[in-house]
């Protein structure tokens, strides 16, 4: 589905409008949808991407290979990173009235904007651009009903045309921006001992299950909650991300496995659940300070 800029289409129930930019070829673009569909339609993320949902009304899914990363509710802002472009999509519809507007910017363009403020982002969106770049990322935040209906009212101002509109998007794009990426991901309510279990079972789940690809949706499930709820919940109990917490579970594993020698570094990345022995070894010396094959030449059983 492509959307030319300033356009405006019918899609089986759904109205869809591109504010501005090509979601195909620009760096940074606007799309809204508004309507009741019945059936589900697909949006295709067609190279590295981050998007930003602004949901009032419905629900949308972000998808990756046919892993559900997280599901946009309403009256909710949501974060998705697709590193890589491949099987990844915004799906909608579905039989549910659906009022949304989605912002897309290359994943370069979003690094180099926010740069110079790295270290004051939320972790999760810090995670996704500046240090696990290579994996998927999603946070979800709550906006409520005042910002909601002003935001979406500033955005489908019909009387905004020719240069000045490019000055009102890019002022509503960076209030979305600083309202949102810079959000604690501490909420003022404290945490549930039932959350705080469904955590510690999330934690004992990601170790169990080391070895197979990553989850989210899999995890939530299991443990009896959302995948947004769970990782939103997740961040503020752990101060990490549940991906910074899988990472540093899997190094912690493969330094054990190196010790012991019975493995070499080819096995030791498949054993922990790395696809790729390249992210596998940047990860490992992000961790320990050098690589893996180093690391067990000085601490691995019989190897000295």
């Amino acid at each position: 589905m492509q959307f030319a800029p300033n356009g405006t289409e019918s899609h089986i129930g759904i109205f869809l409008k591109s504010l501005f930019g090509k979601a195909i070829s620009s760096t940074l673009w606007g799309l809204t949808l508004e309507g009741h569909c019945e059936v589900v339609h697909e949006y295709r993320v067609t190279r590295p991407s981050v998007l930003l949902v602004l949901q009032r009304e419905g629900t949308s899914s972000a998808h990756l290979k046919n892993e559900d990363l997280v599901s946009n509710q309403s009256d909710s802002v949501t974060f998705v990173s697709f590193p890589n472009a491949s099987d990844a999509s915004i799906l909608f519809g579905g039989g549910s009235t659906i009022d949304s507007i989605i912002l897309g910017f290359s994943l370069t363009f979003m690094t180099n904007l926010l740069q110079g403020s790295s270290s004051e982002l939320h972790p999760v969106i810090w995670d996704s651009l500046f240090d696990d770049i290579n994996t998927p990322h999603e946070a979800s935040f709550t906006m409520d009903s005042a910002t909601a209906d002003r935001l979406f009212k500033e955005f489908r101002r019909t009387d905004e045309k020719g240069p000045d509109a490019s000055g009102h998007y890019e002022s509503r794009v960076r209030e979305v921006i600083t309202r949102f990426f810079y959000s604690s991901p501490a909420s003022s309510n404290p945490i549930g001992g039932k959350m705080v279990n469904r955590i510690e079972n999330a934690k004992s789940i990601i170790k169990r299950d080391l070895g197979k690809p990553f989850n989210l949706r899999s995890i939530a499930e299991e443990v009896g909650c959302s995948s947004a709820y769970l990782s939103r919940n997740f961040s503020q109990q752990e101060s990490r991300t549940i991906r910074q917490f899988l990472r540093e579970t899997r190094i912690a594993k493969a330094k054990e496995l190196l010790e012991r020698g019975d493995l070499n570094t080819s096995e030791t990345c498949l054993e922990i659940g790395y696809r790729s022995l390249s992210h596998f070894s940047k990860a490992f010396q992000e961790e320990v300070g050098m690589l893996p094959l180093e690391y067990r030449s000085k601490h691995g059983k019989g190897t000295k």
